[in-house]
């Protein structure tokens, strides 16, 4: 994949929330072994693309 087009799939509120659900559901979460914030933390990352600014 080429490096802007994985940014842009581990940046995007849409995996964050897919992520999300899955670690509170108990899921594993394939996606934490991507160094990106989001995918480390995406509990914390959903409200924080959700919200309005």
């Amino acid at each position: 994949m080429t490096p802007w087009l994985r940014d842009l799939t581990t940046w995007n509120p849409i995996s964050a929330v897919t992520a999300a659900a899955r670690e509170l559901l108990g899921n594993p979460n394939p996606a934490a072994s991507i160094d990106a914030w989001p995918m480390q933390h995406p509990v914390h990352a959903t409200p924080i693309w959700s919200s309005d600014y």
